[in-house]
């Protein structure tokens, strides 16, 4: 009987997170600046972009964190991030909303990579979560092995021999 009870209960939530999350997400977009005769829907490596997605909350928020993680499509974590972590107040969301992260540079190999967004309470709770919301392919000019192509700069001195 109490087993029967708490797997009701599972899904009484469950099917509230899924209602709440499946309002809450209307659209989602990734930017970034484009020269001419640059090929839409390819993030050159090194250039600056932007991370923007629109939502509605059905009820006044009050609290709320907004998440950002991208990863290669093999399922590497490549980054993650969010507002609290980045220590950002976003204050209470009711109604449409807009939350914009921009990132200075997109220090990434070339390759495919997937987004994931995510709204959720500071504890943890999810409103919303969209596994690979957009997937996107970043232009890498030099070759380089790995997933993250940091700016850098070589030296190498002669050094006196010693004795």
């Amino acid at each position: 009987m109490a087993v029967a009870r708490r797997f009701t209960m599972m899904v009484v939530v469950l099917l509230v997170v899924v209602l709440a999350g499946s309002a809450l997400w209307t659209w989602f977009s990734l930017s970034w600046p484009y020269s001419e005769g640059e090929r839409a829907g390819v993030l050159r490596a090194g250039e600056p972009f932007r991370v923007d997605f629109d939502g509605h909350a059905a009820e006044k928020l009050e609290d709320f964190v907004a998440g950002v993680q991208i990863s290669k499509i093999d399922g590497t974590v490549v980054f993650g991030s969010n507002t609290a972590v980045d220590r950002y107040e976003p204050g209470a969301v009711g109604g449409r909303f807009s939350v914009s992260l921009r990132f200075a540079s997109a220090d990434l190999a070339a390759g495919t990579y997937s987004l994931d967004v995510a709204v959720h309470a500071r504890d943890g709770a999810p409103y919303d979560y969209r596994v690979g919301a957009l997937r996107f392919d970043v232009y890498a000019p030099e070759a380089s092995s790995g997933t993250w192509r940091p700016a850098r700069e070589w030296k190498i001195e002669p050094r006196e021999h010693e004795s």
